[in-house]
């Protein structure tokens, strides 16, 4: 019996003893930190440069600036203001000049000269024969204008001026439409035809 209990303070001894050394800091394995080793490298200087200095450092380009020949100037000639044409007179109307008919009034010939007025005293005498005056209360005049071709016959008569008065105009221009054909142009006349300008006066 004496032992049992000497063994079993015995063991109990071992167990407190074991339990004392391991919670005490013998027991324990010591835990080291991790050593990294580290170098040291020495970085270039970094040079911070201003944004003038970096214009600075930048080439100015050139500028060639050339000279540029000025060129001569046309010189241009004034242009000489267009001359007056001049306004040469019609030798028809000198050969033939205005006739004053009788009962009718002026008259204006154009072509060649007609030797001798008995052929225009006769036109107008059968043109005079043909015309009557339908306004007899008033003074008017118009002007008929016609052509006498060779053979006598009358073309183009149309009423160059009128009189304000269409049933007098009408008049006049049927006095010449009437007196056609006319006598035949001189045979010395040279033209192809003779154009005249008759102007018809009536007086109250």
């Amino acid at each position: 019996m004496k032992r049992e209990i000497l063994f079993s303070a015995c063991g109990h001894l071992v167990i407190i003893v074991a339990l004392l050394l391991l919670s005490s800091p013998l027991g324990k394995s010591k835990i080291y930190p991790t050593i990294y080793q580290v170098s040291l490298i020495s970085l270039p200087k970094l040079e911070v440069k201003t944004a003038e200095a970096k214009a600075q450092e930048q080439p100015v380009p050139k500028v060639i600036v050339k000279e540029e020949k000025a060129l001569p100037k046309k010189v241009t000639a004034k242009k000489k203001p267009p001359e007056p044409a001049k306004v040469e007179p019609n030798k028809t109307q000198e050969q033939n000049p205005t006739q004053q008919i009788e009962g009718l009034g002026q008259a204006t010939l154009e072509g060649e000269k007609l030797e001798s007025p008995y052929y225009a005293g006769i036109v107008f005498a059968k043109i005079k024969s043909m015309w009557r005056n339908p306004v007899e209360a008033a003074s008017l005049q118009a002007t008929i204008s016609f052509k006498i071709q060779k053979d006598g016959e009358v073309t183009d008569a149309v009423i160059e001026v009128s009189s304000g008065n269409n049933f007098y105009d009408q008049a006049a221009l049927r006095a010449v439409l009437t007196a056609s054909p006319m006598p035949p142009l001189p045979t010395h006349y040279a033209g192809k035809d003779l154009t005249v300008h008759l102007n018809f006066v009536g007086v109250p």
